[in-house]
């Protein structure tokens, strides 16, 4: 059978809203067609209610939010001309892959499309390895 394209990563202290996977579902075939994506992600670091409104739009970011995200195979395994910048070759040495994902030479200049009401939320994990302390 054929390998998956995408993989969506959710974590244990992640709620998600009803809609989160139609997100997935809809952005899919744009982060297929589009190398300079790395990944679609369902959190706004931004996204709360006081600066958010319009629960249809779409942003494109330099900043990868992770919180519920979906990876094409192509960023795991790399593309056949840059073999090179596939994630699995070197997946977060330290283990704090969400801080290791946003490094430049990682990244790669490739942005992530995400939306501008959150479709996740981060109610924390008193146990977590995350160097961010803060609670989303």
């Amino acid at each position: 059978p054929p390998l998956p394209q995408r993989v969506v990563i959710l974590e244990e202290d992640i709620e998600i809203a009803t809609d989160f996977f139609s997100l997935m579902n809809a952005t899919a075939d744009i982060l297929d067609s589009d190398d300079t994506l790395l990944a679609v992600s369902g959190y706004n670091d931004n996204g709360k209610t006081q600066h958010v409104a319009d629960s249809k739009r779409l942003v494109r970011s330099d900043f990868f939010p992770g919180l519920g995200w979906m990876m094409p195979r192509r960023v795991w395994d790399g593309v056949e001309s840059h073999p090179n910048t596939a994630l699995k070759n070197n997946w977060a040495p330290n283990g704090y892959w969400d801080d290791w994902i946003r490094e430049p030479n990682i990244r790669l200049g490739r942005q992530v499309l995400r939306p501008e009401v959150s479709r996740t939320f981060h109610f924390g994990n008193i146990h977590g390895v995350s160097q961010n302390d803060i609670e989303h």
